[in-house]
């Protein structure tokens, strides 16, 4: 006779892995977190990057890069997965990578995705996870995500850059194209309204596009969390 689960164990067990991959996806934030409370805030001066692979929309491990001046390749790298360190031990390559000013970040890899993810949709661009990194920009110096695009095949289809200060991007996803980080171009002022209307097709197109960059604005605000106050639970009064 062929055995049966009941449907009630059936359901469980279902909703057993569903709160798993809900709860198993950590944010940069809590990952950051997560060693200065176990290693020390002393930490925080010393990071240099944050990686996360295959996130949909967040890794299920986080690995965090930071200074350490008692180890030869200057760098001492830590494995954040489900809130516990599960690996801490010296890196076995070299960077010159500058360290992250935290006072200056202000987007955690969750407000990141979103932002991506309309960015894509505006673009017509599909994916179905990301490649994160959090690094400070060469020239700049303020903290940048560098995100891949990847498809369900997990090959990357585009790559996009996002300032982790202002939420701006800085390279937008687009396909097929190679692009350099534009510069502080003004923001196109939006037509007054005379210009809308079916009788006038351009105004039309232009105020579409006042509405997507409204939208975007909008998006950008609602995500922006400083990690200070992240760390102090102050986001929460904030939303």
């Amino acid at each position: 006779m062929k055995h049966v689960l009941p449907k009630t164990t059936s359901f469980a067990f279902i909703l057993a892995m569903v709160s798993f991959s809900v709860f198993a996806q950590t944010t940069a934030y809590d990952a950051l977190r997560t060693v200065g409370n176990q290693r020390g805030d002393q930490v925080y001066s010393q990071l240099v990057s944050i990686n996360g692979l295959d996130g949909a929309p967040q890794p299920l491990l986080w690995v965090l890069l930071f200074r350490d001046p008692a180890i030869p390749s200057g760098l001492r790298q830590i494995t954040v997965q489900e809130g516990r360190i599960t690996a801490d031990e010296p890196a076995t390559r070299r960077s010159n990578a500058a360290t992250m000013d935290l006072k200056r970040l202000n987007l955690n890899s969750d407000g990141l995705f979103k932002i991506v993810e309309l960015e894509a949709r505006n673009n017509r661009i599909g994916f179905n996870a990301l490649n994160y990194l959090l690094r400070s920009h060469e020239v700049t110096g303020e903290p940048v995500w560098i995100v891949d695009l990847l498809n369900a095949r997990r090959q990357r289809v585009s790559t996009s850059m996002v300032s982790a200060e202002t939420g701006r991007t800085l390279r937008p996803p687009v396909l097929g194209t190679q692009h350099t980080i534009p510069g502080k171009d003004p923001v196109p002022q939006r037509p007054p309204s005379a210009a809308r209307g079916p009788g006038n097709p351009s105004g039309g197109f232009i105020e579409r596009i006042g509405r997507t960059m409204d939208k975007t604005a909008r998006t950008i605000e609602e995500q922006l969390v400083g990690f200070g106050d992240f760390v102090t639970g102050k986001e929460k009064k904030r939303r």
